[in-house]
């Protein structure tokens, strides 16, 4: 019902991207594959420029995550795993367009990040997008929230980088961003999946 509604008002506002985004958003939780491509298509041509691409690559990043689902990987079903990657891989495109087109594009530098960890690109490519995240836009919370994630021990974090981000947060000092606050999550982690509490007094105790 509400996908015929959107269609019977597409004349009026075919060129208007935020009733075209809302339409992708809505082909995409009813399943519909083939609009989707034809609607995003559309969206490209008449938003070619940064904002577009930034918005278009959070909605494959998002339709990524949903074909993947959120539980753990032996949890994901081989079609599953094809769709995340394949709608991961057209995020990234449309966020490295962006950064093309805006430099200074901080936000698809952080969403960067996310991608990055589902398509295992691997840490250098991460760190290369955290670091010009926050050195274009110091403040931006995503940005290290997304960086979070990409250390969580489920991803394939490590201890040290964890110690070492928290780090980075907590001397930020920006704490009307809540910034030093993403820093904290990280001993919440530690406490959550490392052994003992000897184990975790010795991890804190390393210089």
């Amino acid at each position: 019902e509400v996908l015929a509604q959107l269609y019977e008002m597409a004349p009026r506002f075919q060129d208007d991207t935020y009733y075209l985004a809302a339409i992708a958003h809505v082909a995409k939780n009813l399943s519909e594959v083939d609009l989707v491509h034809h609607v995003v298509n559309h969206w490209r041509k008449i938003e070619p420029g940064y904002s577009g691409c930034r918005e278009r690559g959070r909605f494959f990043t998002e339709w990524g995550w949903q074909a993947r689902g959120s539980g753990w990987a032996h949890q994901v079903s081989d079609e599953g795993w094809a769709l995340f990657a394949e709608r991961l891989q057209l995020a990234k495109e449309e966020f490295e367009k962006g950064i093309e087109l805006n430099p200074l594009g901080w936000e698809a530098h952080a969403e960067l990040i996310r991608v990055a960890m589902g398509l295992q690109l691997g840490s250098e490519y991460v760190d290369e997008h955290f670091d010009q995240a926050i050195k274009i836009r110091p403040r931006d919370r995503a940005a290290y929230d997304f960086m979070f994630q990409t250390l969580r021990f489920r991803w394939g974090g490590q201890s040290g980088d964890l110690l070492a981000f928290a780090d980075l947060c907590i001397r930020t000092g920006f704490w009307d961003e809540g910034i030093p606050e993403t820093g904290r999550r990280v001993f919440d982690e530690l406490d959550s999946s490392v052994g003992s509490v000897a184990d975790r007094q010795e991890l804190y105790a390393t210089p």
